[in-house]
């Protein structure tokens, strides 16, 4: 019988994260990098950023991106993309403010006046959007938010030992992680740029090493630091 599979943390895989780093964002590689990490104006959500998720193994079908900008303000759809609209363009005027304050390792997610209330209020209008849910909502605002808002996918919260049915669970241990292993992250992305010449954020980086992780089944360091 396998043993129970560890709770994942960003601390076992300082022996492969940087090449899981150097794998993702390397010219002509077979990931998104080049594309997806181009965050345009970050107080502006246009169609094709709704579309972006489909760079990164999260397709949005066509039909679902013209609701959203129809016009109609009783579609779900709609009412989703203004919910996205308008919380970019908060977070935009908070940035400008005290681009210190919108950091995902200064999140209080119990404290109702935090920035992330604004992130809910958009996972919430996803609950009536079929297709279009709170992991693809994620990726849509952590290409324009990135050093704020993170991804939420299945295999991140696998990394940690959850389901996609824990999201509470899952952005606390994900804040927790991050703010542990906020150092080594912060000198991991130092040489990286985007291909718009902005530098990476931490955030980015957390989210690319444990996705590449998890994909890839890496095995970790020779003392067996191993796949959650």
């Amino acid at each position: 019988m396998e043993s129970e599979a560890p709770v994942g943390s960003l601390k076992l895989l300082q022996s492969c994260a940087e090449r899981h780093l150097r794998d993702f964002t390397k010219l002509g590689g077979p990931r998104s990098f080049n594309t997806y990490d181009r965050r345009g104006d970050p107080a502006r959500f246009e169609p094709l950023d709704a579309m972006a998720p489909t760079l990164l193994d999260a397709p949005i079908r066509r039909d679902h991106v013209n609701q959203m900008w129809c016009g109609v303000s009783e579609n779900p759809y709609q009412q989703l993309r203004v919910a996205i609209q308008e919380c970019l363009r908060e977070l935009a005027g908070i940035a400008d403010q005290d681009a210190v304050a919108l950091n995902f390792a200064n999140v209080d997610f119990n404290d109702p006046r935090d920035p992330w209330k604004l992130v809910q209020i958009c996972f919430n209008a996803s609950k009536r959007t079929p297709h279009i849910k709170a992991s693809k909502v994620s990726k849509m605002l952590h290409r324009k938010q990135p050093r704020f808002v993170p991804i939420i996918d299945s295999k991140l919260v696998r990394f940690y030992g959850l389901t996609m049915l824990q999201p509470s669970s899952y952005w606390q241990r994900l804040a927790d992680d991050f703010r542990e292993n906020r150092q080594f992250l912060e000198e991991l992305c130092k040489p990286i740029m985007t291909s718009e010449g902005l530098p990476l954020s931490p955030l980015r980086a957390a989210d690319i090493v444990i996705w590449e992780h998890v994909v890839t089944k890496c095995l970790g360091d020779s003392k067996g630091s191993t796949l959650p």
